[in-house]
C-alpha cells in the first residue's frame, strides 16, 4: 500500500463549531495537531505522526490505547487540555470508563510534570 500523506494546506478547513484552529477536516476526518509530541489525533482515536511541512501520515498511525504512557506525559499543558477536550467533542464515550481512563492520564501527566490543574475546569 503506497504510504499516504495529507498536505494540511491542501486538505483542511476550520470547525466553525470548534473555536481551537489546532482542530481540521481532512477527507471527511476530524483531527487535531499535538505539536509537542509531534503527532495528530484522528476522530477514530488514531495517533498519527506529523510530519513537516507534509501534514499527517495516516498509514502509520496507531490507535490511541496503544500509546505509551511517556508519549502522554510529553504533552504540553495546552495539547493535554485539547486533547481531551477533541476526544470529548468528537466521539462516543461510556462515561464511566472514560472518567476513570482519563483520571489516569490526567494524574500520570500531572506526577510526570509536577504541575497541577483543575481536571474539570483545566483553563482556569
Amino acid at each position: 500500500m503506497m504510504r499516504e500523506k495529507l498536505n494540511k494546506k491542501e486538505t483542511s478547513m476550520k470547525l466553525s463549531e470548534w473555536s481551537d484552529d489546532k482542530k481540521v477536516l481532512m477527507n471527511g476526518s476530524d483531527y487535531i495537531e499535538l505539536e509537542s509530541v509531534g503527532s495528530a489525533l484522528t476522530s477514530e482515536l488514531n495517533v498519527c505522526p506529523l510530519i513537516v511541512g507534509e501534514g499527517i501520515d495516516i498509514d502509520n498511525g496507531v490507535h490511541l490505547y496503544d500509546v505509551s504512557d511517556e508519549w502522554y506525559c510529553n504533552l504540553s499543558d495546552d495539547d493535554l487540555i485539547s486533547f481531551f477536550e477533541f476526544i470529548e467533542n468528537t466521539t462516543h464515550l461510556i462515561a464511566d470508563v472514560y472518567v476513570e481512563w482519563k483520571t489516569k492520564i490526567w494524574s500520570m501527566w500531572e506526577e510526570h510534570n509536577n504541575i497541577l490543574m483543575n481536571l474539570d475546569d483545566p483553563r482556569m
